[in-house]
């Protein structure tokens, strides 16, 4: 009876331990755009976020190479750990 628990208990720990990996790759993700707009933000550049043409360009190309370079690693880990 034991060992049964036991096993239920791994498989729902293990899914766990896939969901969190999944959230902290989007947070990595996100994590680079976010800095830019608080840095941004904070009044160090002069004038208004919004009369910079810049600014929504960066944000987003900032977004995808994050999202794409944690998708490219993400799947880098995955490959390597189905080789052993």
């Amino acid at each position: 009876m034991q060992s049964i628990y036991n096993n239920q208990l791994q498989s729902m720990n293990n899914r766990f331990a896939l969901v969190t990996a999944y959230l902290t790759v989007l947070g990595t993700a996100f994590l680079v755009p976010n800095t830019i707009a608080t840095i941004a933000g904070s009044g160090i550049m002069e004038g208004t976020m919004a009369a910079q043409w810049w600014y929504i360009p960066l944000l987003i190309l900032s977004t995808v190479v994050a999202t794409a370079a944690s998708l490219l690693w993400v799947l880098h880990v995955w490959g390597m750990k189905s080789d052993d």
